[in-house]
């Protein structure tokens, strides 16, 4: 994984909001085709959908819905964790969750 996908991984958890959705839009562009970098970062997007920040939640999930396309055996261990937030507290969330798988 470069130095640009880093940052921009970094950038997501910004409390600014231009700067977070500015990282997450170049990120789906990114992912749009496979990428080799989804191992390095799988475990942090998974983690994100815990988070008590729906901003997070929903960053990782649009994530790693996007990153399935460059692994997706690996994407199967995590779909039970996407599909808990169909339920989640922020309609929002729900919304983008069902877009997005």
């Amino acid at each position: 994984m470069n130095s640009n996908i880093a940052e921009l991984l970094i950038q997501t958890q910004s409390i600014d909001n231009k700067i977070r959705i500015n990282a997450l839009n170049s990120l789906l562009r990114i992912t749009e085709e496979p990428v080799d970098w989804f191992r390095d970062v799988r475990n942090d997007l998974s983690q994100r959908l815990k988070s008590e920040n729906s901003f997070q939640r929903s960053i990782g999930m649009m994530l790693l819905c996007n990153l399935a396309k460059s692994d997706i055996k690996s994407f199967d261990n995590f779909i039970p964790n996407l599909l808990e937030l169909i339920n989640d507290e922020k309609f929002i969330t729900r919304r983008q969750t069902i877009q997005n798988i």
